[in-house]
Parts: structure tokens; C-alpha cells; sequence
């Protein structure tokens, strides 16, 4: 009987949590089909999610993966990279989930300006992404060349931006390849090839509306790639800059930089001064301090002039020192690709020595096995001949032990029914003495809370005496409520002073409650006894009530006898 006890326990156990799986697992399948149109309701959805019902690889794979997602593109910059290892440690290489994890791996190593790693990821996902998909392709070349961008290899930039390009033109997106030739020509320009930048720039701004917002950028880009080339008109040049600002276009402080340093080359040195002004507000950097000078050696002030461009040489020398650490940087990642492919072989390597000790070890074990199986029969033998002088006592052991059986079944089952009996008393008592109070709640409200003296005398003086005792008790504003949780833990077994040792963190206004609940009161009494709306005493009490009914301690059944 207990093993048929414990099988359905169990059974019902694993359907409960199989259940709760299937739950978990259609809100992230949910989640993953508006993730990338309302990431931040995906975000939201996501912190929802209880942590401790991801009970499989699989679900928590999923949820890690869903979670770096949304933290990125709602531009969360987290550098944890705890957060995506379980989507990496479970998705096999050929998988889309595995490439992802790797993209996302790489994107927090970038956050953390890790960009040995950054790399490593972003190369492995490139390799692992499926070579119809095109605009995965495309992103992580563009990723990867950003990253090649603040290691300040800008050849390397420039070579996956080209890519980026090349797979987001098979794509055939109009919004996808602005981005990628807007990337492209800004590596042309940090190559110091100014004239292939401008001639991109002027592509995007001719594909259609100029106010967009890359075709805004592009204007700005333009105006920047003139003024770094050393050929250009300034009229021309400031018009760009005027026209970005009328369309609120998004400027970098360089760019006000520059179009100060425009303003005044055009004898503007009101307008210039008044922007500069604005512009100290700002962190000192040597490009701020390198357009300082120029503006001030426009306005032929040579020694603030000369002051300016020392800060400026200094804060450039730090700068090229950043630079210079980082020059062997390139070396270290073309060491990480030969290590990376020195590893798959090895691997190769290994996965065929394991299948030849897997195959000695299968050989042996068969001859192991015809050794067992002759040695098996021997002693099968001689079991048989045991077995035939032991079947006598079994049989008389059989009698005996059917005969223990049938007393031990008949005590059991009397001690099953004596429990039951004791069980349905306790609950027709609990029944009984919660009644008792519910009836004194419906007919006793706040009507007799606030004017005792009126109700008392529409019933005997002896019956209104212990009812005005009781209703002083269980008062929310009365003093005497120690008196009410007192009789609670007598007549419950001192359910109030469990619930306080299993549960310290509980408010008195919590304990409160639970007496009432303990007595019977429904929502509405309690409302009036506590003070508080219906609306609020239905929620506490389902919480609290909630809580009790889960609990798995040792007062577990006595909670639930009271609360039930």
C-alpha cells in the first residue's frame, strides 16, 4: 500500500513538473516571436520568468539566450558573461541557437572591452552561421569590424565591412544597406580614403528622402570627411552642418567642434564663441583642445594659441601610447585563428583514438563476457541443486510469512481508519469553531465595532457580555488583540505561535489576519476588522492563505486543516 502511495506521489509529482515545463517553455517560444519588434516587452516578459522553474538545459539554454538578446538590443550594455554560458555550454555547433550564442558572447566580451574574445566569438559565429542567411552574415561581419575599429586595425575594419556589405545587398533590404554603406564609408575614411568616403556618403543621401536619419548622418559624415581631408569649400561644408541641425540631425561633439572652428573661418566669431562656450561643459579631450587652437590661431591669439596645442600634444601623446599597446593585437588574434584550427584537429584526433579504444575496449569486453556466461552456467548448476533442498523451508517460510502478512495488513488498515476518524474530527471541529466566528462576523460588523452599546441591546445582556468580549478581541484598533491570537492558539494548537516561529518576517498586521483566517472570517469581515478595502483584504489573504497551503514543514498539515 505504501508503494502504491509513493508511485502516485511521485507520479503526480513529475506530472506537476512536467507540466510547469511545458508552461515555462511556450512563454520564452512567446517571448522569441516579438523579441526583435518589442524588445523591451521581451525584457519585461523575460525578468518575469521565475529563475527556479527552468528545471531542464534546455529551458534554461533558451532563457539565457532570449536574455542577452533583449538586453542588447534594448541597449544594455552588460559585461556578464554568466549570463549567455548556459546557452554555450548546451547548443550543439550546427544549431542557429548555437550561433547566436556565440554572436551574443561576443557582443558582451565587446561591452567588457575584451576584444581578444570579442573576436574569437564573433569569428566562430561567423563560421557556425548558415550561408543562406544573409543578414546574420552581414551583422556579424559589421560587428566584427567595429571591433577591429577601437583595436585601431583599420584595415581589418575596412575588409569586413566590405562583407558586411556583400551579404546585405544579397539580402536586398534598402534600410539594411544604407547602414552597411554608411559603415563602409566610414572605414574608407578612417583609411584615409576621403574621396571613396564622400562618394558613399553622397550614395546614401541620393537613395531617397534626405531628412532621414541616415541620410542626416551622412550629411555629417560628409562635412567631417571634407574637413579631414584639407580640400574643401566652407561655405559648402557649413551648409551641411547647418542643414543637420535644422533637421535635428545627431552630432558628436567633434562635430560642433568643427562647425565652430567653420564659423570661424567665416568671420562668424560671435556665433563660434557662444557654441564653444556651451561646448566647455564638456570633458577636455585633445581633439576639443586640437580645434580650440585652431579657432584661437584664426583669431590670431598665438599664446593661447600655443598653451592649447601643448594640451593638446599631451593629451595625443597619451592617446598614440593607448595605440602603441595595442599593436600587437593583430598578431594575437591571427594566433588565436591558427590555435583555433589547431584545436578542431586535435579534436578530429582525439574523436578517432577514442573510437579505437572504444573498439579494443568492445572486443574485450565480448571475450569477457563468453568467460562470464561459461562460468554463469556452472553455477546455475549448482544453484539448481540448492534450490531444490531450500524449496521445502521455502514453502514452509511461505506459509509463515503469508500468515505475518495478513495480522500486518489487518493492524495497518485498522491504524489507516482510526487515523481518518481522528482527521474528519479535527476537521468537523475546525469546521464547528470557524462557523461560530463567521456567524459573529456577518451578524456583529462595523456597525457594532463603532456603536457596541446599540447592538448589545438587541440580544440577552449575558450573550451581548461574551460577544462584546470577543468582538473586543478581534478589533484591529482594540489592545486586547494578544487576548484573541491567545484563544486562537488554544483552540488551534497553537497554530498562531507555529505560523510565528516558521515565519518571523511576518508583520503583526500579517499575524492579524492569519487569525482571521484561522477563525473563519471571509474577506469582507476582515475589510471592516482591519481597515482596509476589499479589494485589499482579498489579496492579502489569497497571498498569505497561498503561502501557508504550500508549505512543506513539519506544520504543514495542521496549516492546511485551519486554512483549507
Amino acid at each position: 500500500m505504501r508503494s502504491r502511495l509513493f508511485l502516485a506521489v511521485l507520479f503526480l509529482s513529475l506530472s506537476f513538473i512536467a507540466c510547469d515545463n511545458k508552461d515555462t517553455d511556450r512563454a520564452l517560444q512567446d517571448i522569441e516571436s516579438y523579441i526583435q519588434t518589442r524588445p523591451d516587452s521581451a525584457l519585461t516578459a523575460i525578468r518575469a520568468i521565475d529563475t527556479l522553474g527552468l528545471r531542464t538545459g534546455e529551458l534554461r539554454a533558451k532563457y539565457s539566450l532570449l536574455l542577452a538578446m533583449a538586453l542588447d538590443k534594448n541597449y544594455i550594455d552588460t559585461t556578464d558573461i554568466s549570463i549567455i554560458q548556459p546557452a554555450l555550454d548546451y547548443y550543439t555547433p550546427k544549431r542557429r541557437e548555437a550561433t547566436l550564442s556565440k554572436y551574443y558572447a561576443a557582443r558582451i566580451y565587446e561591452n567588457a572591452q575584451d576584444y581578444d574574445n570579442a573576436i574569437i566569438y564573433f569569428i566562430l559565429s561567423l563560421d557556425s552561421v548558415s550561408e543562406e542567411d544573409n543578414l546574420y552574415q552581414g551583422l556579424i561581419c559589421a560587428s566584427l569590424a567595429d571591433v577591429y575599429h577601437k583595436s585601431y586595425c583599420f584595415a581589418e575594419e575596412l575588409l569586413y565591412k566590405e562583407k558586411s556589405l556583400e551579404y546585405i545587398e544579397a539580402l536586398g533590404d534598402s534600410t539594411y544597406i544604407d547602414l552597411a554603406l554608411f559603415g563602409l564609408a566610414n572605414a574608407w575614411h578612417n583609411n584615409h580614403d576621403f574621396h571613396k568616403a564622400d562618394s558613399l556618403y553622397q550614395v546614401i543621401c541620393n537613395h531617397g528622402d534626405s531628412l532621414r536619419p541616415i541620410a542626416l548622418s551622412s550629411k555629417i559624415a560628409m562635412a567631417d570627411n571634407a574637413i579631414k581631408s584639407g580640400n574643401y569649400d566652407p561655405d559648402r561644408v557649413l551648409k551641411l552642418y547647418e542643414f543637420a541641425i535644422d533637421h535635428s540631425g545627431e552630432m558628436t561633439i567633434e562635430d560642433y567642434y568643427e562647425y565652430a572652428y567653420l564659423l570661424s573661418k567665416l568671420n562668424r566669431y560671435q556665433e563660434a564663441d557662444k557654441l564653444l562656450e556651451q561646448l566647455s561643459a564638456f570633458p577636455t579631450t585633445y581633439i576639443s583642445t586640437w580645434w580650440r587652437y585652431k579657432i584661437e590661431k584664426l583669431k590670431c591669439n598665438h599664446e593661447e594659441a600655443e598653451n592649447l596645442l601643448e594640451e593638446s600634444i599631451a593629451l595625443q601623446d597619451q592617446q598614440i601610447w593607448d595605440k602603441v599597446t595595442k599593436s600587437v593585437f593583430k598578431s594575437q588574434t591571427d594566433y588565436y585563428k591558427h590555435a583555433m584550427l589547431s584545436a578542431r584537429q586535435e579534436k578530429i584526433i582525439l574523436r578517432q583514438r577514442f573510437t579505437m579504444v572504444f573498439l579494443l575496449m568492445v572486443v574485450l569486453l565480448s571475450f569477457a563476457l563468453l568467460l562470464f556466461l561459461r562460468k554463469k552456467r556452472m553455477m546455475d548448476r549448482e544453484n539448481d541443486r540448492l534450490l531444490l533442498a531450500m524449496e521445502e523451508s521455502e514453502k514452509m517460510l511461505g506459509v509463515m510469512k503469508l500468515d505475518f502478512e495478513q495480522k500486518y495488513y489487518a493492524i495497518q488498515e485498522e491504524s489507516v481508519a482510526q487515523r481518518k476518524k481522528v482527521l474528519e474530527l479535527q476537521k468537523m471541529y475546525a469546521g464547528l469553531y470557524q462557523k461560530q466566528f463567521s456567524e459573529i462576523g456577518k451578524n456583529y460588523d462595523a456597525s457594532y465595532l463603532n456603536n457596541p452599546d446599540r447592538t448589545s441591546q438587541k440580544i440577552s445582556k449575558q450573550v451581548a457580555s461574551e460577544i462584546s468580549n470577543i468582538l473586543s478581541e478581534i478589533s484591529a484598533q482594540s489592545s486586547n488583540h494578544t487576548e484573541f491570537e491567545a484563544r486562537i492558539n488554544r483552540d488551534a494548537d497553537n497554530i498562531i505561535a507555529k505560523i510565528r516561529k516558521d515565519y518571523p518576517r511576518y508583520s503583526d498586521d500579517d499575524i492579524r489576519l492569519i487569525c482571521y483566517l484561522v477563525a473563519g472570517f471571509d474577506a469582507t469581515t476582515i475589510s471592516v476588522l482591519m481597515n482596509i478595502t476589499g479589494e485589499n483584504a482579498r489579496v492579502k489573504k489569497h497571498r498569505i492563505r497561498g503561502r501557508l497551503l504550500r508549505d512543506k514543514g513539519e506544520n504543514s498539515e495542521l496549516y492546511r486543516l485551519w486554512l483549507e
